[in-house]
Formats: C-alpha cells, structure tokens, sequence
C-alpha cells in the first residue's frame, strides 16, 4: 500500500491510499465536510473492497484506534486539544450512558459490536437510499467495504458511478454525530504519517513482522 499526501486544501492535506489499481481518496471539500472517495476506473458499479494491513504500522494503527474509539465511546479525547483528562473522562462517562441506556446518536446502527463491524450510510439527504460503508476486523486486517446506492436500488448499470463510490462524513449536523468527530480524528492523524516508500520512513516492529510474515508465505506458494 502507498500512500500519497498532497497540497494542503481547504486547510487540510489530502490523503490518498494506493493499493495496485485502487485508490481511496480522503478529502476535506469546501463545505467543511469530510469525504472518502474510493476509485477503480477498471470496474464498473460494483462493491468496492481496500484492505488495510499491517504493511504501514502507522495506517494500521490509526484504524485500530477508530476502533477502539467508537467501540469505547471514546467522543473526547486529548488529540481533540480541547478537552483535559478530567474534562475527557466527564464527557465520555455522559456519552457512555446515553448510548447504551438510552440508545442516543443511533449508535447501534453505526456499530455492531458482536460482529466487530461499523456501517457507516453516507450523510445524504436521503439516509436510506445513499452509498454504505461498512469497515470489519477480519483477524489482522480491516476490510473497507464500498457499496453504492445504485447496488443497494436494485441499478446495475449506468456511467456515472462506475470505478467510484463516495462516502459523506458531514461535520455538521450527522446523522451519527458525535462520532463523525471519531473519523476526523482518523483523517487528522493521517496527515502526520508518511509514506513506508519514503527513504525517512522508519519501520515498525509491525511492519518487519508482516513482511517477514509476507514473505514467507510467498514461498509456500
């Protein structure tokens, strides 16, 4: 997997994830929301599948917090620079209760927590006929999973969704809100981390091991 950080946008770096032909695409527009766009110019409408691995231990990292954030109900935290420990600790208590007391913030539909799955529907206008991400820990990988609207409506063909699909994190008024904040967290973080191709990146105990790994189930083969 590569990654590509681009010219600062709207305040922001855009953040591109490069697997062979596909590429996943994390992009602050100018409306002050958050979009993944995955894109495969090969395929036509289709679910569309990136998988995040150990390969880039920071990547892989930054997923297993996302995780650990939304299954946690971890809303406020010090990477936020707004909230101190104890201020965190009180805000998370009060979003802890409201979820699983009081089912707020539609969080059971964001997360299930047996399957260890997050659903994501795009915020649209239209929350029930709009693109679907749902993002798994499948043993030592994250699936991303893409599925279009025009899937999900029955459509199979048609020219202006083939090789893409685009996911809305609206950081205003959510159909998920609080946990929208949980993803821009993610996208911040992304901003810090370079490519494992650049010649300053230092490899992580997690990336020798995978590659280690990689490479000796290679010679099986």
């Amino acid at each position: 997997m590569e990654i590509v950080i681009s010219e600062i946008n709207n305040g922001f770096k855009d953040i591109t994830l490069i697997d062979g032909n596909v590429r996943l695409i994390m992009s602050i527009y100018g409306n002050g929301d958050l979009y993944w766009t995955i894109m495969d110019d090969s395929k036509l409408i289709k679910n569309m599948f990136f998988t995040i691995t150990r390969e880039n231990g920071a990547v892989y990292s930054i997923f297993q917090d996302l995780f650990a954030d939304i299954e946690n109900v971890n809303v406020c935290t010090l990477d936020d620079d707004i909230f101190n420990n104890y201020e965190a600790e009180k805000y998370n208590k009060i979003y802890h209760e409201e979820v699983f007391k009081y089912d707020f913030y539609h969080y059971f539909e964001l997360y299930d927590i047996e399957n260890k799955t997050i659903t994501w529907c795009s915020d649209e206008f239209n929350h029930d006929n709009t693109n679907i991400l749902k993002i798994r820990k499948i043993d030592d990988e994250f699936e991303l999973e893409f599925i279009p609207k025009s899937i999900l409506s029955g459509f199979i063909y048609g020219s202006s969704n083939i090789g893409r699909v685009t996911i809305k994190f609206c950081n205003s008024g959510s159909y998920y809100a609080p946990f929208n904040v949980m993803f821009m967290r993610l996208f911040n973080k992304l901003q810090l981390v370079d490519d494992v191709k650049d010649i300053k990146h230092q490899v992580s105990i997690d990336e020798y091991m995978y590659n280690k790994n990689k490479g000796k189930r290679l010679v099986k083969r």
